[in-house]
């Protein structure tokens, strides 16, 4: 880790440094392809904090508090992952794709007014998204301290940063 750029938060496409870009390295690649993927998903939060704030509703858990941020399509970093692979692939339409996953798959839970967790239980529901986040770090610092391209390396790196801010906000319990 010695020598890795730490990125602060409320960057934009212009504060990358595209002109370093090797696009013949990037287009195709598998961090391209998951960050796609990963983009169309992100845009699905509001439905699963709706989700999380049924499941918690009854509780002492203020689980739309730890977890508000995860939840406004209006939040940039919601749609900064499809904007940049739209930058990095000029044929990747990032809003018709949205589409089309959207009019292809609903988790059928989001689509419920059922207050049962489809993990059986509310500490399921807790740790789910606290393992998610910290997986996609993993993958993304992996990514950035492997990668050849530069440009890859600094999204990698500033997506990495964007995943672990909310984990300082996460109150701890004893």
């Amino acid at each position: 880790m010695t020598g890795t750029m730490v990125y602060a938060s409320g960057w934009t496409l212009d504060d990358i440094h595209w002109g370093s870009f090797g696009s013949h390295k990037g287009r195709a690649g598998t961090f391209w392809q998951r960050l796609k993927s990963a983009a169309l998903v992100e845009l699905n939060a509001p439905d699963y904090v709706t989700y999380l704030q049924r499941v918690f509703r009854n509780s002492d858990t203020n689980y739309s508090c730890q977890h508000r941020a995860m939840g406004s399509r209006g939040n940039p970093a919601r749609t900064r992952s499809g904007t940049v692979a739209e930058r990095a692939d000029p044929s990747f339409d990032f809003k018709s794709a949205f589409a089309r996953f959207r009019a292809g798959y609903t988790a059928p839970h989001f689509a419920t007014d059922d207050p049962d967790s489809v993990r059986g239980s509310r500490r399921g529901e807790d740790d789910r998204p606290l393992r998610g986040r910290i997986g996609n770090i993993l993958i993304l610092q992996r990514i950035r301290d492997s990668a050849d391209e530069p440009v890859l390396k600094e999204i990698a790196g500033r997506i990495a940063a964007d995943e672990f801010r909310p984990l300082q906000a996460v109150p701890r319990n004893p």
